[in-house]
């Protein structure tokens, strides 16, 4: 109910900005998340290099 109450109160200051479903070029989080991951593998994969 607050949603609506603050669209019908500003309204004309509101842009709506319809994005695709799915778009991980917009989606910073995801870009983050899936990094982080990467990373950790890689460091897990440069540490087993180092000990044989």
């Amino acid at each position: 109910m607050a949603v609506r109450r603050f669209v019908v109160d500003n309204a004309e200051g509101l842009r709506l900005i319809r994005l695709p479903k799915y778009c991980l070029e917009l989606n910073l989080d995801e870009l983050l998340n899936q990094e982080r991951p990467h990373e950790v593998l890689l460091a897990k994969l440069r540490e087993a290099d180092r000990i044989d």
